[in-house]
Formats: C-alpha cells, structure tokens, sequence
C-alpha cells in the first residue's frame, strides 16, 4: 500500500503533476503511477522545485491540501538537518547550539511519526468547538462547550467523564502542547500572542510557560498511550515515543516554523 499517496488527494497529485511536470500530455497516467508507486511519489515530493514553488506562491495553499503541504515542507525539514550537525535553542536571548541533528533526523525518519506531525499540523489549520450533553446525575444533564485548542476546557472536559473516554481528549492536549512549543515558541508567556491569535481559546494556551507546555505534553502523551484506544488505533509505540522523546518531535516544528513559514504561519493557522 503506497502510504504516502493514501494521505493525498488526486486533486494534490494533479497539482504536482502540474507544477513539475508542466505540459505533460499523459496526467492522468502519471497520477496513477504516483499513487501506485510511494518512493516514485517520496522522490517527488521532496524535488526543490515543488518546495519553492509552495513557498514562492502563497495562493497555491489553497489550492492543495493542508497534508501535501505539510508532507512537503517536513521532508525539506528532513533533508536540510540532514546537512547539518546541530539544531538551534533559544534561550531568553540566548541561541545555544545543540549537536542533536541526527537524532532529530533519525526521529523524524520512523515513517508512524513522520504521519502522526503531518496530521497534528493539519489538524490545527481549523480549530473546532463541541458542545456535549453530561449526565451529572440520573435525569440531571449539563450542556458543556468546550474548544480543541483550550488545554484548560479539555482537561475539565476529561475529569467529566469516564476514563474510558478520556484518549482523545489527552491525546489533543498533548498535541496542543507540542505544536505551541514546536510552531509558535517565540509567543509563550511573552504577550505577543494576541498579534497572531484572536481567539481566546489559542490565548489561553499561549499564557503557559514553554516548561509548563513540555511537562504537560510528556505526562498526555504517557497518558494517551497508556489507554487502551491506542492500542485499538494502534497509536501506543508513536504516543510512548511522543512522551519519551517529545524535544526531539518538537525541533523539527521549530525549524520549519523559523526558516520556512514565516508569515505563512500566521494564515495557515488563524482560524
């Protein structure tokens, strides 16, 4: 099965046809191939050209998926500290230089982690609110709102019900913690957040330190792993690694944040 292409659309595999292979007269042949043939499809997704293409023409975003554009920009992330022997912290106003590279680069090549960044980037291009009914007591039942991006909302969600349902719930809270600490760092507990974030939901996650966020990214990732869903979605080894090793899952998210998105962070994640 060419995993790759399954998290694709065709109308991503016309586009790519489109940009690297301009004036091509069999299209829809070639899409076939690259559905069918995952390191034809890998090799593809990786050439530069479709890269720069992505980043030279903001519009084109929206014309993809949110998964060929994550897909495509963590392979670069991949291929580029594969270059290089170190990753940068910042540190107050510090930037110390850490030779972890290839550690970070060997994380990022287990191919159930590569998916589970893909679908944590793009699960955060829309931000949704829920509004559940809980029984409090027999014939007593509470409408409870709550959003996928409050950590505050979510945890008081989960102490609400049983256990057993408790596995989406920490395994978003833990994601929130990875994705603020990996793609938005420099608006942790600085204020700043409300230049990028309107909503209050974001905000209130922004306020937590970055040691706050990491502390409580490890405990949900141990957590969710622990349950007995990840092993039903067979999320436990990914999850156990997630906890285990979040600073690593977090660098390749701070690189792609600093030297390729730029402003384009702040369009891809408003909602």
């Amino acid at each position: 099965m060419n995993e790759l292409a399954s998290i694709l659309s065709e109308t991503d595999l016309s586009f790519i046809v489109q940009v690297l292979m301009p004036g091509y007269r069999e299209k829809a042949r070639m899409m076939k191939t690259l559905a069918e043939d995952e390191e034809m499809l890998e090799g593809v997704l990786k050439d530069e050209n479709l890269f720069k293409f992505l980043m030279e023409n903001p519009d084109s975003i929206v014309k993809v998926s949110p998964q060929l554009f994550f897909t495509v920009v963590l392979l670069k992330v991949m291929n580029d500290l594969e270059g290089q022997s170190y990753t940068v912290e910042q540190e107050e106003r510090i930037k110390v230089f850490i030779f972890d590279s290839n550690n970070v680069v060997k994380f990022l090549k287990e191919e159930k982690i590569l998916f589970y960044l893909i679908d944590l980037l793009c699960s955060f291009v829309k931000i949704n609110s829920c509004t559940v009914m809980l029984r409090i007591k027999r014939g007593v039942w509470r409408r409870f709102k709550f959003s996928d991006f409050n950590i505050d909302s979510l945890l008081k969600y989960s102490e609400m019900i049983d256990e057993e349902s408790r596995f989406l719930s920490y395994k978003r809270i833990a994601d929130i913690c990875l994705f603020m600490t990996g793609v938005f760092p420099a608006y942790l507990s600085t204020g700043q957040a409300h230049r990028v974030f309107s909503r209050s939901d974001i905000l209130s996650s922004s306020r937590k330190s970055k040691d706050e966020l990491r502390s409580y990214g490890r405990h949900f990732y141990r957590a969710a792993a622990q349950h007995k869903d990840a092993y039903i979605h067979q999320l436990h080894q990914v999850l156990s690694s997630l906890s285990e090793k979040f600073d690593l899952a977090e660098k390749p998210l701070t690189f792609m944040s600093q030297h390729y998105l730029g402003l384009l962070k702040e369009n891809l994640f408003r909602q």
